[in-house]
């Protein structure tokens, strides 16, 4: 999430400490910020799994595709909503969603929520993002240079086996 309010704030040049996770203490008054919450995240499909036998390194990629609510606060916060709306479909926010292992697959409609609260006056909007992304893991898996099986029957029959793989002999 830290890439993504990132490039909402380079998209919308705000300065530094004003797009920020959702749900901790911001400054009050007219100047604008924005949260950002992640709100669930779903898998899509299965997981692909590569192997380097080289490198004794696993890969397993994994597909998902998240909710995401971008919050504004302050004046002309709606507005605000609307240019990283359309930032977002711009060339630079397809690279900068690529650049962070994403893509927008869908920006829902911008909602004012301006009202009073408390005894002032506050603009506020809120858009969702859907945002599909891709997540790599990176294990051990290292290569097995000899193993021996065993077999036994229920009547007594045992017998073990060496297997060598072919490269190690």
């Amino acid at each position: 999430m830290t890439e993504l309010r990132n490039l909402v704030r380079r998209l919308l040049s705000l300065p530094d400490g004003t797009v920020r996770p959702a749900n901790q203490p911001a400054p009050t008054g007219r100047e604008p910020f924005v949260a950002v919450q992640r709100l669930h995240t779903d898998p899509v499909g299965a997981e692909t799994i590569t192997f380097d036998g080289e490198g004794e390194k696993e890969t397993i990629h994994s597909s998902y595709l998240s909710t995401v609510s971008i919050n504004a606060f302050g004046t002309e916060a709606y507005e605000l909503l609307l240019k990283m709306r359309s930032a977002l479909a711009s060339s630079a926010g397809i690279a900068g969603m690529k650049a962070i292992g994403g893509g927008i697959v869908s920006t829902g409609q911008v909602i004012d929520l301006t009202g009073i609260v408390g005894a002032g006056y506050e603009e506020r909007a809120r858009v969702e993002l859907q945002i599909s992304h891709t997540h790599a893991v990176v294990t051990d898996q290292l290569r097995t240079d000899e193993i021996t099986v065993s077999a036994n029957t229920d009547i007594g029959i045992s017998r073990s086996v060496d297997i060598i793989p072919m490269e190690s002999t």
